[in-house]
């Protein structure tokens, strides 16, 4: 129906006499507009709809999102991390023009480096990373930094940002990013030192 716009999927009949009330298309789209908290049920929906395997739904939800608060510019982009996931990259290179033509080329530096990184671009990825670095996660950064043998150059910014990885012997990590230890052995084999007992 008029939520999700798709097609109509369910008929509701009352019990007893009711007073029904017709929204269209247009009223609805006003309303979401004036109340952005929906935005953000639809953003949850749709990144539970991805995990469980469901693309359509999670892009039905992430085009419901767009609509009830255009100017969640942040939000707008789970989108196209949700096509890029799923490796529909054609899509997700639009999907990234479309939000930069609209925002500014920097509010999707991230989508642009992950989409070139998808497609298996790493020097372009680095190359944008390196002369965008205040728009680019660091994480990311460091990331692409490994990808592209340059662990040397990643090793010094991943020993400040997680300390307790360096340290000699390790103790237990308590983190909630497994990724993150991943990451900085890499950097540390990359930079041509042992990773082990770190």
């Amino acid at each position: 129906g008029v939520l999700m716009s798709a097609p109509r999927n369910a008929t509701v009949r009352a019990k007893s006499p009711t007073d029904l009330y017709r929204l269209d298309k247009a009223d609805f789209s006003r309303i979401l507009r004036d109340n952005p908290n929906f935005a953000n049920g639809f953003a949850t929906r749709a990144m539970l709809l991805e995990a469980s395997g469901d693309l359509v739904g999670a892009l039905r939800n992430w085009k419901a999102v767009a609509e009830s608060d255009p100017a969640a510019r942040a939000r707008s982009q789970g989108r196209c991390g949700t096509l890029l996931r799923y490796g529909a990259l054609p899509e997700a290179g639009t999907c990234l023009a479309e939000i930069g033509s609209s925002a500014g080329e920097g509010s999707q530096i991230g989508g642009r480096i992950s989409l070139l990184v998808a497609q298996g671009k790493y020097e372009q990825a680095y190359a944008l990373a390196a002369t965008q670095k205040q728009n680019t996660d660091p994480w990311q950064l460091r990331s692409v930094q490994v990808a592209t043998g340059r662990g040397k150059e990643a090793l010094p910014e991943l020993q400040r940002l997680l300390p307790e990885l360096f340290m000699q012997p390790a103790p237990k990590l308590e983190s909630n990013y497994p990724g993150d230890a991943v990451l900085a052995g890499a950097a540390l084999v990359a930079a041509g030192e042992t990773a082990q007992g770190h």
